[in-house]
């Protein structure tokens, strides 16, 4: 007996040395990068899905970007505390995020909810994502803007916020493969938001048919040139309080159809400046809108609006109209 305990400490300690060798030989295991986009994308998205964005809630300040946005479009004091109030909800969360992880809220536009809520709200269930405030607050502000039920619910990795036929609609699906949500997001990987026009194939030849040429108010043409000329389309927009950039990139066919959408696109300024309307209430139109259309660029139409030139700004003035009647929708 006197033997086996100095026997069982030398066998725990051969036990314990090669152990720990073992876990010091052993590589470190690497980091799993946090899925992309467009895979946490991936399970929510079919045929009839047109539009994906991709919000960071921690990559930009709301009321300081109300407060610049306000400012640029000269709205009076009064509709700026009506868009701030409309906001308050997501200062709340944001105020008690994580900082330096990006905290991503993602929008849907799918064909498939025409007639309810038309678009629904992904919220990954991760370790930084505080999924379930965020899509309380959105609910409730949902309800109380558009007049109808929301609710929201696990559908898969994720919480969705949206209308409930839309939600058991997404429990049921099956999902479709969208490679070129895939490339417009990562062509514009960068800012507090993003947002890719995607429509279908079937979507863009059925816009062919039932709309061979476009209206003459938008210069004419083949609407072929258009819908061959924009695959997708991707833009991104760094906020307040960072610097205001925006990046612009439409996919064409192949280089000949960018070419061919550039050529369509000025005949268009031009045409749209010379309506009676445009030309007494914006007279500038043309010669701004020249300055925001993407240039070809291969098989691509790119641009960068850097607010440091006024780009931003410019753009946004000439959709001041439409931007106010937006911003002001929910508080009506």
């Amino acid at each position: 007996m006197r033997q086996f305990f100095p026997l069982l400490g030398l066998a725990l300690f051969f036990w314990a040395s090669g152990e720990a060798f073992a876990h010091f030989a052993e590589p470190p295991a690497e980091k799993k990068a946090p899925p992309s986009a467009a895979e946490t994308l991936a399970p929510y998205v079919d045929a009839q899905t047109l539009v994906v964005a991709h919000v960071d809630l921690n990559a930009f300040e709301p009321m300081k970007t109300i407060d610049w946005l306000t400012g640029i479009l000269g709205l009076s004091p009064r509709d700026r505390d009506n868009i701030q109030s409309q906001a308050a909800p997501i200062s709340v969360v944001t105020q008690g995020l994580p900082k330096g992880q990006s905290v991503s809220v993602y929008v849907v536009i799918s064909l498939s909810d025409i007639g309810r809520l038309p678009f629904f709200l992904v919220l990954p269930l991760d370790d930084h994502t505080p999924a379930i405030p965020i899509a309380t607050e959105a609910r409730r502000e949902l309800e109380k803007a558009w007049n109808r039920k929301v609710a929201s619910d696990r559908v898969g990795d994720a919480l969705v916020v949206g209308s409930p036929e839309t939600i058991e609609r997404l429990k049921k699906a099956k999902p479709v493969a969208r490679p070129e949500i895939d490339a417009a997001l990562s062509a514009v990987d960068e800012g507090a938001v993003q947002i890719a026009l995607i429509p279908s194939p079937d979507m863009r030849r059925l816009a062919e048919a039932l709309l061979p040429e476009a209206p003459k108010q938008l210069g004419g043409g083949p609407t072929k040139t258009f819908t061959q000329g924009a695959v997708w389309a991707a833009l991104s927009i760094d906020l307040p309080p960072h610097k205001v950039e925006a990046r612009l990139v439409i996919q064409s066919v192949d280089a000949a159809a960018a070419v061919a959408l550039d050529r369509r696109l000025a005949t268009a300024i031009d045409a749209i400046a010379a309506l009676p309307s445009v030309r007494d209430g914006a007279p500038n139109f043309a010669e701004v809108a020249r300055r925001l259309v993407p240039k070809p660029d291969g098989d691509q139409l790119k641009i960068v609006l850097d607010e440091e030139e006024g780009d931003v700004t410019a753009g946004l003035k000439l959709l001041g109209p439409l931007l106010r009647v937006i911003l002001n929708a929910g508080g009506k």
